[in-house]
């Protein structure tokens, strides 16, 4: 699977570059030994960590709302 994995990766930096594909090792978290080293914000470039966080704002946002309600109706 991580073969793939690394294919995909490698053709997304060949197709559109470098950072879209480290923020995309970065989005799945991927850091088993891959083709670059942004498979976690402790050791991604910080523009890919914003690159990342701005593409998943959103969904952040909601995620947090969804549990705030749900810890609201727990009490």
């Amino acid at each position: 699977m991580t073969a793939g994995i690394d294919l995909a990766l490698q053709l997304a930096a060949l197709l559109a570059s470098d950072t879209v594909a480290e923020a995309i090792q970065l989005g799945l978290e991927y850091d088993p030994a891959p083709p670059f080293n942004s498979g976690n914000p402790r050791v991604a470039r910080p523009l890919v960590v914003d690159l990342v966080r701005a593409r998943f704002a959103t969904r952040i946002d909601r995620r947090s709302a969804q549990a705030a309600a749900r810890r609201g109706d727990a009490t």
